[in-house]
């Protein structure tokens, strides 16, 4: 997170933990890597910190732990850093069109209605990063070549670069050549 703030890059989402990996057994290691994320992130200061998932399936301990670290104070830096924690592309488009639908103003409209006025920009502006900017780039770490339900509205126009480097292992040098990837190609956004 140091590297992309140094760099100037404004938003950092990391897909944390998704249902999925909550499911396979061996969760509480995987509880312990977020505990120990969330609470060096928040206690470094460096960042504004935004949790995004269904953290009621989290065992109550660590939510604990996650709502004590993000009570503490932020620091100055302009580098949001999304933490997807329990978290699916599906489940945010749901909540999104949830969301939309029990505005005020809409709570008395019939089906109909509510048909003509929902539309992708209404979507857009209920998922949980709403008012963020569209993701220009995705680094896929440990050679898999798949998306996981990874932020699925958002990755719509997003450049997507590979790289058989775990995420542990993941150094400056290889986001520097992510970038530079990034850098040399021509966006056609779905052109």
């Amino acid at each position: 997170m140091g590297w992309c703030a140094d760099l100037g890059i404004e938003v950092v989402t990391l897909f944390t933990l998704s249902t999925g990996n909550l499911t396979r057994g061996r969760h509480e290691r995987l509880t312990d890597f977020v505990e120990e994320l969330v609470t060096g992130l928040a206690a470094s200061r460096r960042f504004r910190l935004r949790l995004i998932g269904d953290l009621q399936l989290l065992p109550a301990s660590t939510q604990e732990i996650l709502a004590a670290a993000m009570d503490q104070p932020t620091g100055p830096s302009s580098t949001m850093v999304n933490l997807l924690i329990c978290y699916t592309g599906r489940q945010d488009i749901v909540a999104a069109v949830r969301n939309f639908l029990l505005q005020p103003e809409l709570r008395t409209a019939d089906a109909e209605r509510l048909a003509h006025v929902l539309n992708a920009h209404e979507i857009d502006r209920h998922l949980s990063t709403a008012g963020q900017p569209e993701i220009d780039l995705i680094i896929r770490t440990s050679g898999e070549q798949r998306l996981s339900g990874f932020l699925t509205w958002q990755a719509a126009q997003a450049e997507l670069y590979f790289t058989r480097r775990y995420w542990p292992d993941f150094r400056r040098k290889d986001l520097q050549r992510a970038l530079r990837d990034y850098g040399q190609r021509e966006r056609r956004f779905g052109a």
